[in-house]
């Protein structure tokens, strides 16, 4: 062998930060190949950072993935040494010291760049390195033509291609070059294998196929560019530090057992075929091992197993080289257990993972079936699906966003308690229907925590700074503890084998918004079986319930004094297994029931410590809950019949059934009754309606050439409201708010804005009622001329619809015709259109030219046009054009091979465009309601043009500028229903149209949303009735 005593040179000068782009390059030149245009576009590359050199933060990816290489080539030589030692004897005198000092060197110098990124680059030092870089060209050069590294991609695809390849011995150590292996069954495995060891290291891609059942491992290869590998047998590539992307086939996933890349340390892609990027998804291998994986640069992770299998992945980080964190989302499924203390900020969902172990992670945390114990400390968000019913043990320290890039207000937020429990908050936590859930325990700064039917649960610890609190339906659950809990309302209820409860918890009352904050909080303990001891410390309770706890026999509220600052409050005590052992019935001297109700109580069960609470909120009970607290028992009853005589012993009374609040209020006198207090409930009721005197009046606003809204007024127009003797002017050109009134909308505003009218009447408009739809029909070729219909025999029909479901229908037309044809044809067609029940008609339309104007109309004698406020929009006209042409059967183009191929094809003679554009017009509607009830203001119509216009003024028809005949479509003849036009206007010009609603003309009858004579005029009257009378029983001063 030549040269087997090689010699290298590098000398690699002291390197700034620039050499970062270049120093991957440098590594695969090593090879025989022709290096100028690569060392040119190098020295471009270099020329280009003198512009950018304020950049150099988003090369930091650059150097990690640099550094993992030189790694890999670096162990690549190792072994390639090693072979060589281990050979023939010439092979053996091949010393690769040289090469592996240099490439130590270049490990240097890319460790320098890492530390420097951080020291911002001048453009001086960017010139140094130009100079370095010409010098580093010329020793890899040296490096290159000196060095025994095999350049020639292989090819292995046969018997003999194997044979050949193997023939090249150890030149394969570091393969400069791509290989494609495909093992066929005539192949020698063991000789597969041979070869296989032999590659080192590679600068290029790797493509391994294989349907042998032999498995293939590459345990030596320590890098290359991209690997793809399809195998009957596990992937094991034990030593690769190094490579760009992988791609593992999963055709034969029953036979694979293992995924070993324990050295990998960069990657850009790992990729399951058919999974996407970031997937290894093999459901029956029971190992996978990414031991030294710290980053995965992509956006997620995503490993399914075996269940229960191995997953070695103890270093994986979502913090990039510069110290910032992105978000990797880790998906498992399958792995025995999982623990990261290093995941920061990403999405983690864990299903058929038994344990399950993360520290300090502000991303959202999801775990399904197969999780058996979970264990979370300093997390952010949690979601335990209702179906994760293998968990047995759940302890869940949370703590509060610290996501740098919240804002204070953003900080202060995720903590406001605006709703009862949803899982919709950071720090909430819903464990529900687990069926083997034993052991729970939260802590840090959660949110709202619900704890709700878990059959097998039994020990449940807080010590959280939480918002609200809910264990429900627990039924084995025998172990609370709030020891050191700060938490707002309670609620614990239905926990069938609960004996003793102590909820010495601290009350929180939280902010609920930036303006608003819980005023008070409540507790409510219902319905547990055996709960015999009851003992809260809480205080600024509102809302206290304690019922139906049959064996409930002491409770201890020491420390309850009030409800905060809340206006009312209320609750229900009863049901329990509260016993006086002694009542003494004083002498009345005072009112009986109430706190001037002399006697006295022993016992109680712990009673008497509610009284400070109850006599503090006794003043102002809620009218919804009411105060309804019982005893359950007495067992001694002295009753003193004189002033200042002997109590005698009196039968007891029999114990009344208080289950409920309607109990509780039925036996509100018993005494059983510590207090039952509420305000009587009544229903008001209300008969007949109230009506006034109401006059409406609409008028129509015009519209320009293109048949949409004119909204500026001409000079002088507007309207004049004369009632009772007051006269009213609002005209364009007058000042209202500062401004000269120009547009119907600011004469709108200015009749709303007059407050003389005085409380009698109440005079409302608004730009509504007496609306139009114009809707132009828009027919033309695809080269702009106007477009002709093409007519054929019987295809003469065009199909049109009104709105979605109003009305549609063909239309027929002639050879020729065009848009104001089609627009005639759609207005007879429309108004002629009928109700398919009562068979009254639904629109009006007339055409203008190319345009059709639509109305509603009313179903009164005529089917006169609706012009009240009821009408708001109006249905729009489209065509239907199939492929068939059954529906619309005439031709669109007589150029055109077909309606479809022709529509909307733009640029050509043989191309239609066929659409409407539809401009709704509304007019203007004024409101006039007479407040007196005693006297008719509006028998007649109040409001008119006041002679704004001269009958022989070449006006307009509504309001809005005025102009030429062409300039409107409300002309007589084409105007809009001109069988009942309104009477003013002779010609379509001259005085202004305004036209008073009447019941029955222009409206179905009555409404007196839009008419009311005097005649109607009518006044609700209303009564009280009370349902259920006051409960004023208080006898707190027993206590």
């Amino acid at each position: 062998m030549k040269n087997t005593n090689i010699k290298y040179k590098l000398n690699f000068k002291t390197m700034k930060k620039g050499l970062l782009t270049v120093l991957l390059a440098s590594l695969v030149l090593v090879g025989c190949q022709n290096y100028d245009d690569q060392f040119d576009d190098l020295n471009a590359q270099i020329s280009a950072l003198k512009s950018q050199v304020d950049g150099l933060s988003s090369l930091s990816g650059q150097v990690s993935s640099l550094s993992g290489s030189i790694s890999g080539l670096q162990a690549g030589v190792n072994a390639a040494q090693a072979a060589a030692s281990s050979a023939s004897s010439a092979a053996s005198a091949i010393d690769l010291t040289g090469l592996s000092a240099s490439l130590a060197t270049l490990q240097a110098e890319v460790d320098a760049v890492q530390a420097s990124l951080a020291t911002a680059a001048t453009a001086a030092a960017v010139a140094t390195l130009q100079a370095e870089i010409d010098a580093i060209e010329a020793d890899v050069d040296e490096l290159l033509s000196t060095s025994n590294i095999y350049s020639t991609a292989i090819s292995v695809s046969s018997t003999s291609t194997l044979d050949a390849a193997l023939a090249l011995g150890n030149k394969l150590n570091i393969l400069n070059a791509n290989a494609t292996i495909t093992v066929t069954s005539a192949m020698d495995q063991t000789k597969v294998q041979t070869l296989v060891n032999r590659i080192n290291t590679m600068t290029g891609n790797l493509v391994f196929n294989s349907s042998s059942t032999t498995e293939t491992t590459f345990n030596n290869l320590t890098s290359a560019e991209d690997i793809t590998m399809n195998q009957k047998g596990g992937y094991q590539l034990q030593a690769l530090t190094s490579a760009s992307d992988i791609e593992l086939n999963d055709q034969y996933e029953a036979n694979i057992s293992i995924v070993d890349l324990r050295a990998l340390a960069t990657v850009e892609t790992i990729t399951t075929t058919g999974n996407g990027a970031g997937t290894i998804e093999f459901d029956q291998a029971t190992e996978v091992h990414l031991t030294k994986l710290a980053r995965y640069p992509g956006s997620s992770l995503s490993i399914a197993t075996k269940k229960g299998a191995t997953l070695d992945m103890p270093i994986i980080d979502d913090l990039n080289t510069l110290g910032v964190y992105e978000e990797t989302d880790i998906t498992l499924n399958g792995p025995a257990s999982f623990t990261t203390t290093l995941l920061d900020d990403s999405e983690m969902t864990f299903t058929n993972v038994a344990t399950v172990n993360v520290t300090d992670n502000r991303g959202s945390i999801s775990i399904n079936a197969g999780v058996e114990t979970l264990t979370l400390v300093d997390v952010v968000e949690v979601t335990v699906a209702a179906t994760a019913d293998d968990l047995v043990t759940a302890s869940i320290d949370f703590k509060a966003d610290d996501e740098a890039t919240l804002t204070a207000a953003q900080t202060t937020a995720l903590r406001y308690d605006a709703d009862a429990f949803v899982a919709d908050d950071q720090g909430d936590i819903d464990l529900t229907t687990l069926a083997n859930l034993k052991t729970v325990t939260i802590s840090g700064v959660a949110g709202d925590i619900n704890i709700d039917q878990n059959p097998n649960l039994e020990t449940v610890t807080v010590s959280a700074d939480a918002k609200d609190f809910y264990l429900v339906d627990n039924d084995n659950m025998t172990s609370v503890t709030v020891t050191g809990a700060k938490l707002g309302s309670v609620e614990v209820s239905g926990n069938a084998d609960l004996v003793t409860l102590t909820l010495n918890q601290t009350t929180t009352l939280r902010s609920s918004s930036t303006t608003a904050a819980e005023k008070a909080v409540g507790l409510d303990v219902n319905t547990n079986a055996s709960l015999t001891t009851l003992t809260s410390s809480a205080d600024d309770i509102d809302t206290l319930k304690v019922y139906t706890n049959a064996a409930l026999a002491t409770i201890d509220f020491t420390g309850l004094t009030d409800d905060g600052s809340a206006t009312t409050a209320g609750g229900w005590i009863f049901n329990n297994n509260l016993t006086y052992s002694l009542v003494k019935d004083g002498y009345d001297t005072g009112t009986a029931n109430s706190l001037t109700d002399t006697g006295s109580t022993t016992g109680g069960g712990g009673i008497k410590t509610l009284k400070t609470w109850l006599q503090h909120v006794d003043g102002a009970v809620n009218a919804t809950a009411g105060l309804y607290v019982f005893v359950d028992a007495i067992s001694k009853y002295e009753v003193q019949s004189t002033l200042n005589g002997t109590y005698t012993d009196t039968a007891v009374p029999s114990a009344p059934t208080v289950t409920s609040k309607s109990e509780a209020h039925t036996n509100r006198t018993s005494l059983y009754a510590v207090a039952a207090i509420e305000a009587a409930e009544t229903t008001t009721t209300t008969t007949g309606s109230t009506v006034r005197e109401t006059q409406v009046v609409t008028i129509p606003v015009t519209n320009n050439v293109l048949g949409a809204a004119e909204t500026n007024l001409a000079t002088g127009e507007g309207v004049a409201i004369n009632v009772s003797s007051l006269s009213k002017t609002f005209k364009q050109g007058d000042t209202y708010s500062g401004s000269t009134v120009n547009t119907v909308a600011q004469l709108v505003d200015y009749i709303n804005g007059d407050t003389s009218w005085g409380s009698g009447l109440t005079v409302t408009a608004e730009n509504n009622g007496w609306m139009r739809s114009n809707q132009t029909v828009n027919f033309t070729t695809g080269a702009g001329s106007a477009g002709t219909v093409s007519v054929t025999g019987s295809s003469t029909k065009l199909w049109y619809k009104l709105g979605t479901t109003t009305t549609s229908g063909q239309i027929t037309l002639a050879n020729s015709d065009k848009a104001l044809q089609i627009a005639v044809a759609l207005a007879t067609a429309i108004s002629a259109a009928q109700h398919p029940t009562h068979k009254g008609k639904l629109y009006g339309a007339v055409a203008n030219g190319a345009a059709v104007q639509i109305t509603k109309r009313t179903s009164v004698a005529g089917y006169p046009d609706d012009l009240t406020q009821g009408v708001t929009s109006m249905p729009a006209i489209s065509f239907v054009i199939d492929a068939a042409q059954t529906s619309t059967s005439l031709g669109l183009n007589a150029a055109g091979t077909s309606n479809l191929a022709s529509l909307n094809y733009a640029g050509a003679t043989s191309g239609t465009f066929l659409s409407i554009t539809k401009n709704d017009v509304s007019g203007v509607a004024i409101k006039l309601v007479n407040n007196d009830a005693g006297v008719t203001k509006l028998a007649s119509q109040v409001v008119s043009a006041a002679n704004l216009y001269a009958a022989t003024t070449s006006g307009t028809f509504g309001l809005g500028q005025k102009g030429t005949a062409s300039q409107t479509i409300w002309e007589k003849g084409v105007g809009i229903n001109t069988d009942s036009w309104p009477s003013g206007a002779a010609n379509g010009h001259g005085a202004m149209e305004i036209t008073m609603l009447v019941s029955g003309t222009h409206f179905n009858g009555p409404n007196t949303t839009y008419a009311a004579v005097f005649a109607d005029v009518s006044t609700a009257t209303s009564s009280t009735s009370t349902d259920q009378a006051a409960a004023t029983t208080n006898r707190t001063g027993w206590l």
